[in-house]
Order: structure tokens, then C-alpha cells, then sequence
């Protein structure tokens, strides 16, 4: 995957600090919506969409285009164990959908907020999601949306830029 290099968009924050992932709002209405379909369980799968470099300081971002939805599962690691099996068909689905994108990370989203990631994040991005661009997106409920990323053994979270529908 070539990078390109790209002015960060013009976005609503969800936090303090500089975005990593950018994601338009109805692509985070459609995850919260999947979530609710099962409240008992994780709504998981794959963000698809462009990283680019930001040519003022040349750090890395990604705008999510989409997802590809993976499972309703109990916990992160059976999500983790999901992917081990149907990795291919992730991959397929986003050559289908977005076939000029990439997959950049993964979400995870639940109705009732209750979400507790737990070390399997380090797991499943060690496995699946390595590259340093690579994020997680996190949905709790009416919680802003946030975003998770790994460097070495150290989990971070981080703000999330909401791309709003052109008027």
C-alpha cells in the first residue's frame, strides 16, 4: 500500500489531542446500530478505508470509509479467534467493498457500554492489525467514541475525528 499524503479533514473531536482515525458519522451510527442488535454480546470486525500522512508533521492517520462486520461475540478474544478462521473472507469483503482501501483496524462496539478490553487488545493487534498506523475503534454505548492503539506492550487511547456529512 502506497501512502499518500493528505491535510488532515476538518472533523468534530470526540477528545483531547490529535486524531489517529478519522470516521464519517454514519458509518459509527451503522456499528452502534449492528451493536444493538445483540446487547448481551460485542458487536466486532474491520475498519476499511485510506492512511495517509499529514504533510505538516508528517505523522500517520486513517479515515475509516466503512467496516466489515465480523461477529457478536462475548469478549475480545473470541473475536481474536473469529479472524484466525475467517480472515480471508475479511479480506475479500474489503476488496469488495472499498477495493482501492485497505483494512485499517478493528471496532468494537457495545449497546449498554459495558466494554472492557482487557489485555486481549495487545493480543489481537499482534496478531491481526501490526502495522503502527493500524488502530482499534471503541463504542460504549451513548460514550464518546475513542480510539485504541498499541505500541510495543503499552495500550493507549485516543480522541476520534467525526467526519460530518458534506451540507
Amino acid at each position: 500500500m502506497s501512502t499518500q499524503q493528505k491535510a488532515r479533514p476538518t472533523a468534530k473531536l470526540t477528545g483531547a489531542g490529535t486524531p489517529t482515525l478519522y470516521v464519517h458519522d454514519d458509518v459509527l451510527d451503522e456499528i452502534m446500530y449492528n451493536a444493538r442488535y445483540r446487547n448481551d454480546r460485542l458487536a466486532v470486525g474491520v475498519l476499511i478505508g485510506h492512511q495517509y500522512v499529514c504533510p505538516e508533521n508528517g505523522e500517520s492517520y486513517v479515515e475509516v470509509e466503512g467496516y466489515v462486520a465480523g461477529s457478536h461475540v462475548p469478549d475480545l478474544s473470541d473475536f481474536t479467534r473469529h479472524l484466525r478462521s475467517q480472515w480471508r473472507a475479511a479480506s475479500a469483503a474489503q476488496s469488495h467493498h472499498c477495493p482501492s482501501g485497505s483494512i485499517l483496524g478493528w471496532y468494537a462496539a457495545a449497546s449498554d457500554g459495558d466494554l472492557d478490553l482487557g489485555q486481549e487488545v495487545l493480543l489481537l493487534h499482534h496478531t491481526f492489525f501490526n502495522q503502527p498506523w493500524q488502530t482499534g475503534l471503541v463504542l460504549k454505548g451513548s460514550m464518546p467514541p475513542c480510539t485504541i492503539s498499541v505500541m510495543g506492550e503499552e495500550i493507549a487511547g485516543g480522541p476520534v475525528g467525526k467526519l460530518l456529512p458534506a451540507a
